[in-house]
């Protein structure tokens, strides 16, 4: 039978554990985010590029992802 002292300890490993688990989670979290904001940043600025050189929307958009409507507002 466990006894309360042990218990105790059992519930405060528990306890690191799920903070340990949660840290990582918000990490790898966080770069996943960081990553996507960071892509979609720099398809912005090449879409910009193009259009100032005159390239059409509509390629634009085939190259880029963006949607016609996102590049006119660039």
């Amino acid at each position: 039978m466990e006894t309360s002292r042990s218990k105790e300890h059992g519930i405060e490993q528990g306890i690191e554990k799920g903070i340990e688990q949660g840290i990582q989670q918000g990490i790898s979290q966080g770069l996943i985010e960081g990553r996507a904001e960071g892509m979609a940043h720099s398809k912005r600025e090449i879409a910009k590029s193009m259009k100032a050189d005159g390239i059409p929307s509509e390629t634009i958009s085939k190259y880029t992802g963006l949607t016609v409507p996102e590049i006119g507002n660039l």
